[in-house]
């Protein structure tokens, strides 16, 4: 399930457009929103895997195991931003406010790769 959740995750902040810094969602006006909100439009990674880990598939987990699910997912994008940065005290959240898209979407790229199914 970790895996499915960084995939989604990944895909909804895949197109820069759909990409927050420095929040973890935005609405249209670039205001900053929960990533719950109906009128969120973009989202930082850690604001995708909130919202992705309340969505589709997930629903049929228990509430207790998305959230674990959603500190794993937080972990292992932390652990990889540490890996592709060679800095090992770097977080996730601080990388990809730092970084560009690209080098944000390698993080997910690395995280999901590392993931166990």
């Amino acid at each position: 399930m970790l895996k499915a959740l960084l995939k989604s995750s990944r895909e909804l902040v895949s197109d820069p457009a759909r990409w927050a810094q420095g929040t973890l969602a935005r609405d249209a006006f670039g205001h900053n929103i929960s990533p719950h909100d109906i009128d969120a439009v973009c989202y930082c990674g850690i604001g995708a895997i909130k919202l992705k880990s309340h969505q589709g598939e997930m629903l049929d987990v228990g509430l207790e195991r998305r959230i674990a699910l959603q500190d794993y997912a937080h972990d292992s994008l932390t652990h990889a931003a540490r890996c592709i940065s060679k800095n090992p005290g770097a977080t996730f959240p601080g990388y990809q406010d730092s970084h560009t898209h690209a080098e944000m979407l390698a993080v997910f790229d690395l995280a999901i790769k590392m993931a166990v199914e």
